[in-house]
């Protein structure tokens, strides 16, 4: 579902887009959004222990350290995406969504 919002953002914004940029913004957000879902998982780890407790990390399938590695992968691989646009607007519209999710997950 991300990676057709992100398409469509681009669609409307400019139709005179490269599928490179296409490409790009599919991977940005696709490890952004898995970052605050990992991120997520590690926050309401207690919780999911009651209420989800096969989901993996609650189940012991993955320790919060794998998770965290899990996370940098996915901010190396989306941040190194998204530098390759050069595109002041992309880096600031990145970095905002996941400071902002990340900030949701852990206090809003």
């Amino acid at each position: 579902m991300v990676s057709v919002v992100a398409v469509a953002g681009i669609w409307f914004a400019d139709t005179d887009v490269s599928w490179y940029q296409y490409l790009v913004a599919i991977i940005v957000a696709n490890t952004y959004i898995g970052i605050a879902m990992v991120h997520n998982d590690i926050i309401d780890i207690e919780i999911d222990r009651i209420n989800a407790p096969n989901r993996p990390l609650p189940a012991g399938k993955i320790t919060r350290k794998q998770a965290w590695i899990y996370i940098v992968i996915l901010f190396t691989i989306g941040t190194t995406a998204g530098l390759l646009l050069r595109l002041i607007e992309a880096i600031i519209i990145m970095l905002s969504s996941l400071t902002f999710s990340l900030l949701y997950n852990w206090k809003l």
